[in-house]
């Protein structure tokens, strides 16, 4: 009953976020973010299940990025982190799932961020990865019977992205698994931005 009432609840805050983001009006706050406490939280949210499938998780995040302090959406950012690398455990029988970021660019005021999640899972059809964004869409009905879900995951993650101006994609990984990643713009505190322009 527990777990029954859990998955429930989180199909309605999904379809609340959804009608939010359909709606345009879904609220990105400003608020301090730190890459290094995102993680924390993210490795100590889906540790369990990566234990229990016996998978490796790597983080790939140089330690400069890790403790620089921006600004930004930090329940947003995670939210998509979150469900982009449950995804990649969830459809992951044996291998590792890496979660890898980077800034693409340092511009007066702004930092560009690229993150990447990578799995030697099931990998995806290319001509179906349009379809993959779209909400209570599956990239096959297979899938959706042997692992669940309800394809609002995916669509919720590209409005979120789009909420910040950013683009999100996914592609064939080489050799096996999947790769889906999100670029999007974050704000440097004023004080970082004045030790810069000096």
């Amino acid at each position: 009953a527990k777990l029954s009432a859990e998955r429930l609840l989180g199909l309605l805050n999904d379809i609340l976020d959804l009608s939010k983001i359909e709606a345009e009006r879904l609220v990105l706050e400003e608020q301090p973010v730190q890459l290094s406490e995102i993680v924390e939280h993210l490795t100590a949210t889906v540790g369990h299940r990566v234990v229990e499938k016996g998978l490796g998780l790597k983080i790939d995040i140089p330690s400069v990025l890790l403790n620089q302090p921006l600004w930004g959406d930090s329940l947003r950012l995670g939210q998509i982190l979150l469900n982009l690398l449950g995804n990649a455990i969830k459809f992951t029988e044996q291998g590792e799932v890496i979660l890898r970021a980077r800034s693409l660019e340092d511009s007066p005021g702004t930092m560009q961020l690229r993150f990447e999640v990578i799995d030697t899972g099931i990998g995806i059809d290319e001509a179906k990865i349009p379809a993959l964004f779209e909400a209570f869409n599956q990239a096959d009905t297979s899938i959706s019977r042997r692992y669940g879900g309800t394809g609002l995951g995916l669509a919720i993650c590209k409005g979120i992205v789009d909420a910040h101006r950013g683009r999100i994609w996914a592609k064939q990984r080489t050799g096996g698994g999947s790769i889906f990643a999100f670029a999007l713009p974050v704000t440097l505190p004023e004080e970082k931005v004045g030790e810069k322009n000096d």
